[in-house]
């Protein structure tokens, strides 16, 4: 019998439930043996529009000017003060250590230092990771870009009005409507 590894799926209705009780009636056989299983059930959240990305590198590069920066640069700094941890599949922050002195952004541009460890005599710089901007799900791109517009403001960089921004939101939402009404 072919066991399943992993099974994904959305549950949007109360019929999208058989899908999951047909795979459950499938592993009884090995539940039976003594096989353990991990269940998780998880809210959904749509991942953010790219109407939140365009927005948010049309600040980037409005904000690098007046800063006289790259653009990559600043999307790096803004990423790791307002963005979103990386987490491990058990929901944990994602950290790692490398030897002191090694540059972290030669593997990995999302990657904030928070300290030094020693292991057996061996110096390290820890560092914590950070998702890349365009896996934020749409929560998560709406805080980036709300904090953006605070140091946009701060610069002087013309930003969107609180009601553009509800009607960015609104269009968010129903681009999201429309796309799922469509799987």
């Amino acid at each position: 019998m072919i066991i399943m590894e992993k099974l994904t799926t959305h549950i949007k209705r109360a019929e999208d439930t058989i899908k999951i009780q047909a795979q459950l009636v499938t592993i009884l056989p090995e539940l039976a043996k003594g096989r353990t299983f991990d269940c998780t059930i998880e809210k959904h959240r749509e991942r953010r529009s790219l109407d939140a990305n365009a927005y948010f590198h049309l600040l980037i590069d409005k904000m690098a000017k007046v800063l006289k920066c790259g653009t990559t640069e600043l999307k790096i700094k803004m990423n790791l003060e307002y963005g979103s941890p990386a987490l491990m599949s058990n929901g944990m922050k994602f950290a790692i250590k490398v030897p002191k002195g090694e540059d972290i952004t030669r593997f990995y541009n999302y990657a904030k230092w928070y300290g030094e460890a020693t292991e057996n005599g061996v110096v390290l710089d820890k560092y914590m990771l950070y998702k890349p901007t365009h896996t934020l799900n749409s929560k998560e791109m709406a805080f980036l870009i709300d904090r953006v517009i605070d140091e946009a403001k701060d610069l002087g960089v013309d930003t969107i009005t609180p009601n553009e921004k509800a009607k960015m939101i609104s269009l968010w939402e129903s681009k999201n409507e429309i796309y799922n009404t469509k799987k």
